[in-house]
């Protein structure tokens, strides 16, 4: 009893002289240790590399307008659609990217900041719903795997990578995805630690090589 008494003593001196300061580091040391495995950085690079359209290490908002005009060939929309297409993700861009941007480090290091302050969740429920609105083509409000194959096509050049995301997150197996379905899928992606869940791990198609980071 007498050992445990001086040892609480000693904490709380030390708590006392330190204004706690040791205590945040831990706590934040373990939040960072936590949030920023290989894996999860993995995906994060995935993502990224999805969205940097030009190739050129950076997202802006041209790599935006240039998603945006190549879902539209690929749909083949008229000059209206074209036009709200890429308004739609300039709009995504300026709501959402703007203040994130930059290299992949940078935009890597922003997402782990939201984690981390818990605002993760409300952020990726914009961008997500943003992208499910601009590939739903038809306005339906749920995408048939031709239409969510448009962005994998946009992306990476590659609708086929499109596959086995879309039968993973297809929760129903109707053949169609609803925007809950999308969303809730999505969220998973950007939080999610579990290597296991493919629903997660594949949700923007196979991951980036580690080599990549």
């Amino acid at each position: 009893m007498k050992n445990i008494s001086l040892l609480l003593v000693s904490l709380a001196a030390l708590w006392t002289v330190s204004d706690a300061g040791f205590f945040h580091a831990l706590t934040d040391s373990f939040m960072a240790r936590h949030w920023v495995s290989d894996f999860w950085n993995q995906k994060m690079t995935t993502f990224f590399k999805g969205l940097d359209v030009d190739g050129n290490g950076e997202l802006s908002a041209k790599d935006f307008r240039n998603l945006g005009d190549a879902v539209a060939d690929i749909q083949g929309a008229g000059i209206q659609r074209r036009m709200k297409l890429k308004a739609s993700l300039a709009s995504t861009f300026e709501d959402y990217f703007k203040d994130i941007g930059g290299s992949r480090d940078q935009f890597i290091k922003a997402v782990r900041k939201m984690l981390k302050a818990r605002k993760l969740n409300k952020w990726a429920t914009g961008v997500l719903t943003s992208f499910f609105k601009a590939v739903d083509a038809n306005g339906d409000s749920s995408l048939q795997e031709n239409e969510y194959k448009t962005i994998y096509k946009g992306l990476f050049k590659d609708a086929s990578l499109g596959d086995i995301s879309f039968r993973n997150i297809d929760s129903n197996k109707n053949g169609e995805l609803s925007l809950v379905e999308y969303v809730f899928n999505g969220k998973d992606f950007f939080t999610s630690e579990d290597k296991d869940a493919e629903k997660s791990k594949y949700f923007w198609g196979p991951l980036a090589r580690r080599s990549l980071f």
